[in-house]
């Protein structure tokens, strides 16, 4: 981190973001979309900065430069997006919002049509392994 300036949303994506996905994504061996384009109609759609589907299971996460609330805000409509895009019957959709030195999560239930945000964050690189077991816990 010493030799990158993190002071844009790009940055931290690609510096601290991308290297805990990239490691998580070979454990797991599977692929992480970037970018990844969701349409549901012409109001509700988007792009999601990391998509990572295994399975029944996936995870939606969206880097953001400092603001955590906004990026939570994003992450619940990404949310609502992908229960009414995703044809598969899991009762629980993730996210995740990170500025790449702190990573909190938030859970869709689709039955109940309920958020629930873990106010918990993790801090890189002080619970970087716990971050990690959460992460491949999700997509397992």
């Amino acid at each position: 981190m010493q030799h990158a300036n993190l002071t844009n949303e790009t940055a931290r994506r690609e510096v601290l973001i991308a290297p805990i996905l990239l490691k998580v994504a070979a454990y797991l061996d599977i692929k992480i979309q970037f970018e990844y384009p969701l349409r549901v109609s012409p109001e509700l759609g988007g792009k999601v900065d990391y998509f990572l589907p295994r399975g029944s299971q996936l995870l939606v996460l969206e880097a953001k430069q400092a603001d955590l609330q906004r990026g939570f805000i994003q992450m619940v409509a990404e949310l609502i997006t992908v229960d009414k895009w995703w044809n598969n019957d899991t009762p629980l959709l993730y996210g995740c919002i990170s500025i790449g030195d702190v990573w909190r999560f938030v859970v869709l239930n689709r039955s109940q049509k309920k958020i629930i945000e873990d106010l918990n964050g993790y801090l890189v690189p002080v619970n970087v392994l716990e971050l990690v077991q959460v992460l491949v816990g999700i997509l397992s």
